[in-house]
């Protein structure tokens, strides 16, 4: 007896000859690159009892390859043996697992600089970006990601670049094309619990802190550029000077007696809690900084950092007179 075939309907049968379309097509585009000399190096598993829309979703990885090798090819000069090689690493790379999401699948290899297109080489990058994360432990707590980019993906923005050149002076002559749009981005994941529990931190801890804080807010103690540690500064020298054993008497050398007042915050007791109040009013000032400003050279602000314990209502009232007067 002659087998029964089933009957088929329209779409069925669109379906069929559109996914065989589809194999084949894709195997000639394999051969055809020079990536693979038959369709038998593909490995097509054959799939008799499965539906067609499973047989195209099977079909996805050995695509994905396809267009990962296309890329390739218009990036590097391989030679024969190492292109088809190469395919069957990526082909492998994506068969070996299911694909979820395509935005997640990639392919990573190295290959020497002879490989590379001549062409290539003598481009700018197109995008390019730089990150910097700050960790404590396994926690992220700050981050900071500069981003160069030819083609900024932003409607009207073009119009409203300023080209700056390498000194840093606006060039309306320059060449717009040839020129990067540069975005900065920092982030801080520090939350008001870390802030409250500052407090009871160990000294080492709370200087690290004190470093995130500074690239969140751009200003950190530890530097003595700043106009407002500069104050800080006099003002714990003034007073060190006023609890010194007065045979040390009056030096016409600061940096001799800058020495010498380093010297002893090691080895007298009421030197060592002057710098800790110093210390600890600096660390409430960087607290208070609104993360969306610079700091200002203003007399207030070094009044406000040698304010002694207030509630929560003065500081927002102290910070919102302050704000009409800093620079944004």
């Amino acid at each position: 007896m002659l087998p029964r075939l089933e009957k088929l309907t329209s779409i069925q049968i669109l379906l069929e000859i559109g996914v065989e379309r589809f194999r084949r097509d894709m195997a000639q585009a394999y051969i055809s690159a020079g990536f693979m000399t038959s369709d038998s190096d593909l490995d097509f598993k054959p799939q008799p009892n499965a539906l067609p829309e499973e047989r195209a979703r099977a079909l996805l990885p050995l695509h994905l390859a396809l267009q990962t090798m296309l890329e390739m090819k218009g990036h590097l000069a391989l030679p024969p043996h190492i292109l088809t090689t190469m395919t069957r690493s990526v082909v492998s790379k994506y068969c070996s697992q299911p694909i979820s999401d395509i935005t997640k699948v990639f392919y990573e290899t190295a290959v020497p600089l002879i490989h590379v297109q001549p062409g290539l080489l003598q481009k700018l990058p197109d995008l390019w970006s730089n990150e910097t994360v700050y960790s404590h432990g396994n926690t992220t707590v700050a981050s900071t990601l500069v981003h160069f980019t030819r083609d900024p993906k932003l409607r009207h923005l073009e119009g409203r670049t300023v080209i700056i050149d390498q000194e840093g002076e606006e060039n309306e002559e320059l060449d717009k094309r040839s020129a990067f749009l540069c975005t900065y981005t920092t982030t801080s994941y520090l939350t008001a619990e870390d802030m409250e529990d500052k407090k009871l931190m160990e000294a080492p801890e709370a200087e690290l802190i004190n470093e995130f804080e500074f690239q969140h807010y751009g200003f950190s103690p530890a530097g003595f550029t700043d106009s407002i540690y500069n104050i800080a500064v006099e003002t714990w020298q003034a007073a060190v000077e006023e609890i010194c054993d007065p045979s040390l008497g009056k030096v016409a050398d600061k940096k001799k007696f800058m020495a010498q007042i380093t010297g002893m915050i090691f080895t007298r007791q009421e030197v060592r809690e002057a710098f800790k109040t110093f210390t600890d009013r600096v660390l409430k000032y960087i607290l208070r900084i609104p993360p969306y400003v610079t700091l200002p050279e203003h007399q207030a602000t070094h009044e406000l950092l040698l304010a002694g314990e207030r509630d929560v209502e003065e500081i927002e009232s102290d910070c919102k007179k302050l704000e009409d007067e800093i620079v944004e």
